[in-house]
């Protein structure tokens, strides 16, 4: 799903985006952290997040979240979750 939301996003705002798949989170975050890649999508680890190592931009869901308050989720952008 977050790869069909990003063609999506890319598409309106006539953006290219490079998509780079990855096995897994850990993979992910090794190639944030190592400068290999801008942003991560998909997942996360929290203890990146709580060693201020990472941090999230935006949250790929319906609704708000209660444990991250003040990051925006896509309709907080102008994007309508679809499923």
């Amino acid at each position: 799903m977050p790869h069909f939301l990003i063609e999506k996003i890319m598409k309106k705002e006539k953006i290219e985006i490079t998509v780079i798949p990855f096995k897994g989170v850990a993979e992910i975050d090794t190639a944030v952290l190592g400068g290999h890649v801008l942003v991560g999508a998909i997942s996360f680890s929290y203890s990146l997040l709580e060693a201020r190592q990472m941090r999230l931009l935006l949250l790929m869901r319906e609704g708000r979240s209660a444990e991250f308050p003040e990051v925006p989720i896509l309709k907080d952008l102008g994007y309508v979750w679809e499923v």
